[in-house]
């Protein structure tokens, strides 16, 4: 990249085609859970959405059947129609299950 110094540069940024990435806090999606994941999902629950090479916090903010609404800590870049993962690092099974944006 020209013109551009390292700090204006941090981990888990992305270039992509204009139009391409859909940059949000807080979305919808629906839940399909691991089936080895045992633990009741529940509003106000810290887990850890990974989103390509990007790794955030986030928490369930509603639940209502299979859909979640989620908010992250800061902005997390993804696909429309994409899926990702919901990981809880301190259970004792680790991947929660598979989201996919509404």
């Amino acid at each position: 990249l020209k013109g551009v110094t390292v700090e204006e540069v941090e981990r888990g940024h992305m270039l992509a085609k204009p139009g391409t990435l859909q940059v949000s806090e807080s979305f919808a999606v629906k839940w399909k859970q691991s089936k080895y994941f045992t633990e009741p999902l529940s509003v106000g629950m810290h887990l850890f959405a990974a989103v390509g090479l990007q790794y955030r916090p986030v928490t369930i903010e509603n639940i209502d059947g299979d859909s979640l609404v989620l908010k992250a800590d800061r902005k997390i870049a993804y696909a429309k129609n994409g899926s990702f993962l919901l990981l809880k690092p301190e259970g004792k099974m680790r991947i929660g299950g598979l989201a996919t944006i509404i």
